[in-house]
């Protein structure tokens, strides 16, 4: 007998502890107590630490993906992710929700949609030419070679672009991504934000969360929680702080966690470790990423110096404001996290690379009253990032097309 569900959730590799991870799993959860029938495929990776695989609420697709920056590994990753077209055909689900980037397994879940006659939903976090961006940063010569790679990139784009516009919903991060989607000639586009997990991210007593961690009370602690290093760059952060630690009366730490991507943010913060101005405490789940946060003073989050990443807020943001965290953004001036930081007070915001900008605002969040005027505006802001908002409006979404609501 065939198993017949509302929605398969397709998703790749998602490392614990990380935005992606809580996205799919916090919204897997809320429609499954909301009376969604529905499934979950994810796939394992194939990567430098061996096979990594998905969150524990999806059942494991059979053949890993690569992991890996080289461009024909897309190619590979397509032809490994073709048999999910059968497991499409075995839940006969009413609606596919493919979760990307991984941007390999849209054409096995269009096809196979197509094949059961479901409803297909793209459910982008990042556009598809942010996942070449460090590529394309690296081409720096017009070369015949250079010029072959950025006409591939931009063909695995519009065929990218392509299948989502034949979708018949895509759901978009942010407003900024909802209208650069649009100018791609995608329509039916919905703004499901990301958010925080309110009922997790609730920040323990200071002292405490303190005392767990074993830093003194009088010690400035920036926090940063996700990927660090490609574009995740925090080498000159960390420089400016090890030489305010020289110049300025009060101790000043960074605590870092997530996993290290480059040999160049590698070396830095052993060197920082090991002079004590660094705290590195790799990948952490959700209870213990409160407990940091709680520690902190501020946190800290890193953008490229690009239009490309203009649409970008980033769940980090979401989850220091949860957690009662005054902001420290480093973004393009055009970008929509600019200007939802200095229209509500939340934080500085200085473009990336401009380390004046990054020192003034660091000595002026360190003077206490500027600090805990922003800590108010901060905690009077919290309500606005709750998960809970994207996950009903896609609730919504979902029931106005399976026809029950």
């Amino acid at each position: 007998m065939r198993r017949v569900s509302d929605v398969l959730v397709i998703c790749t590799y998602f490392l614990r502890g990380t935005a992606a991870y809580r996205r799919i799993g916090y919204f897997i959860d809320f429609l499954s107590k909301n009376n969604v029938s529905l499934a979950c495929v994810g796939f394992k990776m194939l990567s430098s630490h061996g096979f990594l695989k998905p969150i524990n609420r999806c059942s494991t697709y059979a053949l890993p993906l690569i992991s890996s920056r080289f461009l024909l590994v897309n190619l590979v990753n397509v032809v490994l992710s073709i048999p999910l077209v059968f497991y499409i055909m075995y839940f006969r689900p009413k609606i596919v929700l493919v979760s990307v980037p991984e941007y390999s397994i849209l054409i096995p879940s269009f096809i196979g949609a197509r094949i059961v006659h479901a409803k297909l939903i793209v459910d982008i976090r990042d556009p598809p030419e942010t996942s070449f961006y460090n590529t394309l940063t690296q081409i720096s010569q017009s070369t015949l070679i250079n010029t072959l790679i950025i006409k591939f990139i931009n063909f695995l784009c519009r065929v990218y672009y392509s299948i989502c516009s034949r979708a018949h919903l895509v759901t978009a991060v942010t407003e900024n991504l909802k209208a650069r989607l649009e100018k791609k000639s995608l329509k039916n586009v919905v703004v499901v934000p990301n958010g925080a997990d309110l009922t997790v991210f609730k920040s323990i007593d200071r002292v405490i969360a303190r005392q767990l961690l074993g830093i003194n009370d009088d010690v400035f602690l920036i926090a940063y929680a996700g990927i660090i290093g490609g574009y995740h760059e925090l080498i000159k952060v960390m420089i400016l702080v090890r030489k305010l630690n020289i110049t300025s009366n009060r101790r000043i730490k960074l605590i870092l966690a997530g996993p290290i991507v480059d040999k160049m943010h590698q070396q830095l913060i052993n060197s920082l470790v090991s002079e004590n101005i660094v705290i590195y405490l790799g990948n952490l789940d959700t209870r213990r990423l409160v407990e940091v946060l709680s520690a902190s003073d501020i946190g800290i989050v890193p953008l490229p110096a690009s239009p490309i990443f203009d649409y970008a807020i980033p769940v980090k943001f979401y989850e220091y404001i949860a957690l009662g965290l005054p902001v420290l953004v480093l973004c393009d001036k055009d970008g929509e996290l600019w200007r939802l930081v200095e229209e509500n007070g939340l934080g500085f915001v200085c473009r990336p690379g401009d380390l004046d900008c990054v020192e003034r605002s660091l000595k002026t969040l360190m003077l206490r009253d500027t600090y805990f005027k922003m800590k108010i505006n901060v905690e009077n802001y919290r309500c606005k990032v709750g998960r809970v908002i994207g996950a009903r409006i896609l609730l919504i979404v979902l029931r106005h097309l399976l026809g029950k609501g």
